[in-house]
């Protein structure tokens, strides 16, 4: 009787090591690729910091005009449209839609799918 069966445990059994090891790693690049990425990368981070930020100045004007937008949703997910609604002085509810880089401006079918 092993120190394991004596205590009502049973030994550990070895896995199998190809399961184990399989994995997908990314494309090894050279340096001038990576740095082409990266620097594309880049230019659609600063493009959604200027989208970000013109949609914070519009509801700070708005909220500065005495008009006092909803909290900012995302309806499609972190990758969707931002929307906004105010209530105008007249009481008509007004959505304010920031669409995603490369959207079409305005509503299209393929929103609705």
């Amino acid at each position: 009787m092993n120190h394991h069966d004596h205590h009502g445990h049973e030994p550990a059994v070895e896995p199998n090591r190809e399961e184990i090891i399989t994995m997908e790693t990314p494309p090894i690049v050279s340096p001038l690729e990576w740095e082409n990425a990266r620097e594309e990368l880049l230019v659609k981070e600063k493009e959604l910091t200027r989208a970000r930020d013109a949609l914070a100045a519009t509801l700070k004007r708005l909220t500065e005009a005495g008009l006092e937008p909803e909290p900012v949703r995302y309806p499609g997910g972190s990758e969707g449209p931002k929307t906004s609604w105010l209530t105008d002085p007249d009481g008509y509810r007004i959505e304010l839609v920031e669409w995603p880089p490369g959207h079409p401006d305005g509503i299209t079918e393929a929103d609705f799918s």
